[in-house]
């Protein structure tokens, strides 16, 4: 498979999983061209051209030529200039690596992450948040963030990817996109009543098994196993957990236990108050259940993955 062929597959996928659905997309990206046919001069050369075609600005090929043909790929959370430095390693003695993937992108696709953080916005608005809410706190969040990531030296593990001349590249959204589909369906369609039943469903997929003899199973943080469940929530896509307001508004609105990979403790502290339950489920379990399903979807079975940096293959098809 070519590197090009694999990066177009992975965000085909994404899309196809995105909970705003494809018209929607394809309104960003038509508003996306607009913006860019009205640039000029400088601003004009700085813009990401990948933007008219993918609306996953944490999906890049950060370093490589499209046209490499990838038999065997590293693939880990967060692989970026240790694993690269192995990657070489390994070449050294005799051993195939035609590509680095990792989940948590590196260089300008960590810079851009703050602005996949509209998934958010638009699943809010189907549970009854009205749009002028919904989109006040993704702003007030995504300054935040902002400011977050440009501080970063995000570029070390693409500089080191370039001098060792290994393709790099990171698929962060369209991954969580497939966890957050996937999870909230199989919950959506289980029988359950309680908390409990819900952490159960959970644990019936073999990432979180693997992770819990790790011990790093999916945890309860607010609520009681014996509480009723209610209406379920899984909030993992959308970059960066929108923090604690957008929870009152979810609990007006019928939510009563949200499903995550992670949490702030401020968050924690207003899901307290709102009487919520939340179920950590493990972040490094929920990225790899994602990645797995989008593997799933554009990867031959003939294609080598060496696992590093908390990544573990699991097959949940027959195969290409």
């Amino acid at each position: 498979m070519k590197l090009g062929d694999f990066y177009s597959k992975c965000v085909e996928h994404g899309i196809r999983a995105d909970k705003r659905g494809r018209a929607h997309i394809n309104r960003l990206l038509k508003e996306e061209k607009n913006k860019y046919d009205k640039l000029e001069g400088f601003e004009k050369e700085c813009y990401d051209v990948e933007r008219l075609r993918n609306p996953f600005t944490d999906c890049r090929i950060l370093y490589g030529d499209r046209r490499t043909e990838v038999k065997c790929m590293m693939v880990g959370i967060d692989a970026h200039s240790d694993e690269l430095l192995l990657a070489n390693e390994l070449r050294q003695n005799g051993k195939r690596v035609d590509l680095v993937l990792t989940h948590h992108p590196a260089g300008h696709a960590t810079k851009r992450l703050p602005e996949v953080m509209d998934i958010q916005t638009e699943q809010w608005i189907t549970f009854g948040v009205p749009p002028h809410l919904a989109e006040s706190i993704i702003d007030g969040r995504k300054e935040w963030a902002i400011r977050q990531f440009l501080v970063r030296n995000s570029d070390a593990p693409v500089d080191i990817a370039r001098v060792l001349d290994i393709p790099f590249m990171g698929v962060h959204t369209p991954a969580d996109n497939w966890v957050a589909s996937y999870m909230q369906k199989k919950i959506d369609r289980a029988r359950r009543r309680t908390v409990g039943d819900v952490i159960d469903i959970i644990l019936k997929e073999p990432e979180y098994q693997h992770h819990a003899k790790l011990q790093a199973g999916p945890a309860l943080i607010c609520g009681k196993k014996e509480s009723r469940c209610g209406r379920v929530y899984v909030d993992m896509t959308g970059g960066i957990m929108a923090g604690k307001s957008y929870l009152p508004e979810l609990s007006q609105r019928g939510i009563s236990t949200l499903v995550v990979m992670h949490i702030p403790d401020d968050a924690v502290d207003k899901a307290k108050e709102e009487k919520m339950n939340i179920i950590i489920a493990g972040h490094i379990a929920s990225d790899t259940l994602g990645m797995n399903l989008l593997l799933d979807q554009v990867l031959p079975r003939n294609i080598e993955v060496i696992e590093v940096s908390g990544f573990r293959r699991f097959h949940r098809k027959s195969g290409k």
